[in-house]
């Protein structure tokens, strides 16, 4: 069976890494999901927090639609903000040149 909270260690580790290979770094909240006022799974030194989700599986109609694009825009009603879905092997290409 699998541990659902060693799983989501490994996936905020995971996403920890990958952000400081592309130059941010920062930490993981402990027990942020335990915790009311601790808001997001990562603590990046820029002041940013992140929530991070990881789903064997899903997701899939993401990817799908990020296949041959460098970005994806979506927002949940037509007022709504718009969120932007970036590939991380993408936001140097994108954000600096």
């Amino acid at each position: 069976m699998v541990n659902v909270r060693n799983k989501g260690k490994r996936g905020e580790y995971g996403a920890l890494n990958a952000l400081r290979r592309i130059g941010l770094d920062g930490y993981r909240i402990p027990l942020s999901g335990a915790h009311p006022q601790l808001k997001g799974d990562l603590q990046l030194d820029n002041g940013a927090k992140v929530e991070v989700k990881v789903r064997e599986g899903g997701f899939i109609q993401l990817y799908s639609w990020l296949k041959n694009v460098d970005a994806l825009m979506v927002r949940q009603t037509p007022n709504g903000e718009w969120l932007m879905v970036i590939p991380i092997s993408n936001i140097g290409r994108m954000f600096n040149g």
